[in-house]
């Protein structure tokens, strides 16, 4: 949640941009730390074992901070036993790829027809800032998916904690994950 509303505080001081990242696969969070978000505990799942190292510094200085970019903060952690912050950003719409805005969020019309939602405008209240971490690691297990709650990630199978553009945080059960994935993403998206 307060990645949620660091982002949110993040926008009303950068021309209602709600993320500070790059593109759509970028999940670089050095953008909220430490002006929005300052306690590093705040970036790493409790379900997991993630770590942020506040003196492993690269050479990179953000463009909104101003600082040296944390190590571990410029892309999540591989797993639940590694360094690295939890969750991945969802700033970004992927198709058209285009940045999330307050503006763009109040009447950005869904392109694609998945479950219906061609024409519609979710609006903030449904469209996903920051989700628990969820990349495709191969090998992995059995039903190994990309960006569905599977074995390998924060909560299992069980579900997902998502934040909101309206600065609301959501616990997002497997059955909802899909839907509620393309409502907030315009993917066309209509399986794991």
């Amino acid at each position: 949640k307060q990645l949620g509303l660091g982002a949110v505080m993040f926008a009303h001081d950068n021309d209602g941009q709600l993320t500070g990242c790059d593109d759509y696969a970028d999940d670089n969070l050095n953008w909220l730390y430490p002006t929005y978000v300052a306690a590093l505990r705040s970036y790493t799942c409790p379900s997991t074992r993630n770590t942020i190292h506040a003196d492993l510094l690269v050479s990179a200085t953000n463009q909104y901070t101003g600082m040296k970019e944390l190590r571990d903060l410029r892309d999540f952690a591989v797993s639940k036993k590694h360094p690295g912050h939890s969750y991945e950003n969802f700033g970004w719409w992927r198709s058209p790829a285009e940045k999330k805005t307050e503006s763009r969020l109040a009447s950005r019309q869904h392109t694609h027809n998945s479950f219906g939602l061609k024409g519609t405008v979710p609006g903030p209240s449904q469209s996903w800032l920051n989700v628990d971490c969820d990349d495709e690691r191969p090998p992995g297990p059995p039903d190994n998916y990309n960006d569905y709650p599977d074995s390998i990630n924060n909560h299992g199978a069980a579900g997902v904690n998502a934040n909101f553009a309206d600065g609301h945080a959501e616990w997002i059960r497997r059955n909802r994950h899909v839907f509620t994935y393309e409502r907030s993403q315009d993917e066309g998206r209509t399986q794991p």
